[in-house]
Formats: structure tokens, C-alpha cells, sequence
């Protein structure tokens, strides 16, 4: 396949998206990826395609009489729904942020009480759903993530970020936002130009460290579970996403090395969803993500979505 598709009537309503072909990676690339659900699909297809697909955050123990990491057992992933939880990562990766006890906070929110009996649960202001029993427990546990997550930034050759949602929670006594509730956090609807410059600075100290790295930009097909605004869902969802991709777009014309793979497009016009209406079937993030390596591996000649198997 040569070129993109131009004309609307060709693209069968939408569901035949024409993918140029972009050589980024082969068989010994290693990719790092980060951001919720969606990333994590994408970095076990990597994997069951016998890519190096990190972080790889199964080897890290931890005693679960007072130390917890929500279902990092099961699922072998750290969510992060958000382009400020993904630059604070990054921050961290790259030194431009210290932890500090004082990111270590109580908390009684619904899920982390209970955990360890007796003694008050404490919560990793970064990564959500990271408990321990006290703050030096905590600590001790985040920053052995904190170390697995740095070394697959910097040895990667190709950084794929998935951006999933623009509905903020900013903490109260930190200066820190998640997009998980917590009893101290303050509800932030973010704007496009706080959601671009997350982005733009992450691509900035990907490119001042990592100058070789690849970028790959995507959008979350996966709808927003509930809203906080006073919206309707579907509405609040849209303007989410809308944002979002907008920022990608902005960014990836300022800067024409960074790829952007469509994944909210093919979501849109095709019926790829679980029953619950928000997971993407298993069938479908094969058929995304194979059409993700006919136009991104270094033998691609591009693809259209229609196509790939």
C-alpha cells in the first residue's frame, strides 16, 4: 500500500483506515510502555509476538501482610490514566523528581481500608492503588518500582504512550494530581493546553536524554467507567477523548518524528467492544495491534485497518 486515503467515500464509513508505512522497530527493539488498560493489551500482544515489551513488573516481592500493589499479580501493569500521572512518571524516570515520605499519605478511601488490620493504610501519591502500612514500607516498595521503571525508559528504543483521560484529582497537601479519587483531592476537569504541555514535556526529556528513542502516541479507545463532571457520560467521554487526540495531533505536527497510531479511530467505527461496552475484545486488539506492526516494523509497506489480520 502507498499513501493515505484522502476521500471519505473510500474508506467504507470510516472502517478502512489507511496506515503509511513508518519503519520504527524489528524483532530486538525493546519497547517501554505506559498508560491504562489499553497499554497494557498492547504490551502482551508485543510479547506474545515475541517482542521485548517493558516494564516487567512481575520479578518485584512484596510482603502482602503490609505492602500492596492492586493487581499487579494478576495483570503484570501499573495503570496510568492520565497525561499528569505519565509525566510524573517520567519525572521520576529521568531525576527531575524526588520521593519524598511526605508523598507517602494516609488514606481511607474505599478499597485501602481494611488492608492491613490494625494500622492505618498509607498510599503512594504517585501510582495508584500502592498501599502499604506505613510510610517507610511504602517507600521501600515504590522505589524498587521507582527502579524498574527507570531502567526500561532508558534502555528503550521505542516509548509508546496511550493517553486515556483528562478528569483529574489534585491533591491537597502535595503537588501532585492522579485520576483516582482520594478523600483529600480536589475534582480538576483539565484543559487542552494542560494536557499539551504534559505531553510536550514528556517529549522533551525523552529527547534530551534518550535522543534515538521513538515515540508513538496513541488515544485509549476505552470510555470513561463514570464521569465527575456534571455532564452526561457519553458527553464527558467525548470531550475527554476530543482533547486528547488534539493534543497528539498538535503535538505530532511540531514534532513530524513522533508516530501516531490510530487506535480511537479503528475503536470508532467498528464494533470492538466486550459487553460491557468499554473493554476492547480480545479479537479486536489483535487485529488493532497487527495492524500496528504491518505499519510500524522496518519490513512495513503500510496497511490499510480493513486489511490486517
Amino acid at each position: 500500500m502507498t499513501g493515505v486515503n484522502e476521500f471519505w467515500q473510500r474508506s467504507k464509513r470510516g472502517r478502512a483506515i489507511t496506515l503509511p508505512a513508518r519503519p520504527l522497530f524489528d524483532r530486538s527493539t525493546k519497547f517501554f510502555l505506559i498508560g491504562s488498560c489499553f497499554a497494557m493489551e498492547i504490551k502482551n500482544y508485543l510479547r506474545d509476538e515475541a517482542y521485548i515489551a517493558a516494564p516487567d513488573l512481575a520479578p518485584i516481592s512484596f510482603d502482602p501482610a503490609c505492602q500492596n500493589i492492586d493487581k499487579l499479580r494478576q495483570y503484570n501493569h501499573v495503570n496510568h490514566f492520565d497525561t499528569f500521572s505519565m509525566r510524573q512518571e517520567f519525572e521520576l524516570g529521568f531525576g527531575e523528581r524526588t520521593r519524598r515520605l511526605a508523598d507517602c499519605m494516609a488514606t481511607s478511601a474505599r478499597g485501602a481500608t481494611g488492608l492491613f488490620p490494625g494500622v492505618a493504610t498509607v498510599e503512594d501519591c504517585y501510582r495508584p492503588y500502592t498501599y502499604a502500612s506505613s510510610p517507610e514500607a511504602l517507600m521501600e516498595l515504590a522505589l524498587r518500582i521507582d527502579r524498574v521503571f527507570q531502567a526500561s525508559i532508558v534502555q528503550a528504543d521505542v516509548i509508546v504512550c496511550t493517553l486515556g483521560l483528562t478528569e483529574v484529582w489534585r491533591r491537597r497537601h502535595v503537588d501532585l494530581l492522579s485520576s483516582v479519587p482520594q478523600p483529600d483531592s480536589v475534582f480538576h476537569r483539565s484543559s487542552f493546553e494542560e494536557n499539551l504541555a504534559n505531553v510536550r514535556r514528556m517529549v522533551e526529556m525523552i529527547r534530551s536524554t534518550l535522543p534515538r528513542t521513538e515515540i508513538v502516541l496513541t488515544v485509549s479507545p476505552v470510555p470513561l467507567v463514570r464521569t465527575f463532571t456534571s455532564d452526561d457520560v457519553v458527553v464527558a467521554n467525548m470531550e475527554s477523548k476530543s482533547i486528547l487526540r488534539a493534543v497528539v495531533g498538535e503535538v505530532c505536527r511540531s514534532d513530524p518524528r513522533i508516530v501516531y497510531f490510530p487506535s480511537y479511530e479503528i475503536a470508532q467505527y467498528h464494533d470492538v467492544f466486550e459487553e460491557d461496552g468499554r473493554h476492547v475484545r480480545r479479537e479486536w486488539t489483535r487485529r488493532i495491534f497487527s495492524a500496528f506492526l504491518a505499519s510500524c516494523s522496518r519490513t512495513a509497506s503500510g496497511v490499510s485497518v480493513a486489511e490486517a489480520r
